[in-house]
């Protein structure tokens, strides 16, 4: 019987070292879970920093971009009016003229 009795022994012993093992691993693989998962946070938050000033770039370029097109279109604008102002000013007179005249013949 004290044979069975080691080998019933050596058995339950083999089990607490196999149920150790497994809880060793299992601590090992979380451990390395934890650590990916740490490791794949900081490269999103380097690459949404990267994609945010990427994106604020070009946001600050096309804003940019409106607004020298809006004084672009504004200087213009003021340009073409201040040349139609000068010419009815230097129409006015011969206009006047021949208003008066052609309601004086009739």
């Amino acid at each position: 019987m004290d044979a069975s009795r080691d080998g019933i022994q050596k058995l339950m012993t083999a089990e607490k070292e196999a149920q150790a093992i497994v809880s060793a691993a299992r601590e090992e693989k979380t451990a390395r879970l934890r650590q990916a998962v740490e490791e794949a946070k900081g490269e999103i938050a380097v690459y949404r920093a990267m994609r945010e000033e990427t994106y604020s770039k070009m946001l600050r370029e096309q804003t940019g971009s409106k607004v020298e097109a809006e004084s672009q279109l504004k200087a213009e604008f003021d340009a073409e009016m201040a040349k139609l102002k000068s010419q009815i000013d230097s129409s006015k007179g011969k206009i006047i003229g021949d208003l008066v005249a052609s309601v004086t013949r009739a």
